[in-house]
């Protein structure tokens, strides 16, 4: 558990201040294709799965600013739902659009579960003031 000096008042870079979703701009989950005459083209080389994941993850990364995969402090929630939405979209582009010419693909399962978590916990604000009223108590 953080201790107060963890989270130094008078240090900038340790302050985090929480904004409500609204005040959040998130990308908008993409829904899964269900049929393939629906589906938007978004010229992914779709001859490179492994280069597209790793550019997926590591644009997470960048969104969450860790390169941790558990789930996180109450300061970084919002950063790491950000990350997540961007997995999954990231899972639902390339099998939307490289489904029919690889074999390579993200696990479907998986995306429903990367979708359960953002509906459940991401879009859910009695959970994010929860978690932001963790990180005031915590100061």
């Amino acid at each position: 558990m953080p201790s107060k000096s963890d989270y130094d008042e008078d240090e900038p870079s340790k302050r985090r201040s929480f904004s409500k979703t609204d005040d959040v701009e998130f990308e908008p989950i993409n829904p899964l294709p269900r049929d393939k005459d629906k589906m938007s083209m978004k010229n992914i080389n779709c001859d490179d799965f492994s280069r597209y994941a790793l550019n997926c993850t590591m644009e997470a990364a960048l969104e969450y600013n860790s390169s941790r995969k558990a789930p996180p402090m109450p300061a970084k929630i919002i950063d790491w739902c950000k990350a997540i939405r961007h997995l999954t979209n990231c899972a639902i582009d390339w099998n939307s659009e490289c489904r029919e010419v690889t074999e390579s693909h993200f696990n479907e399962e998986s995306i429903k579960g990367h979708m359960h978590v953002v509906d459940n916990v991401c879009d859910d604000e009695w959970f994010l003031s929860l978690q932001e009223q963790r990180f005031v108590d915590v100061l």
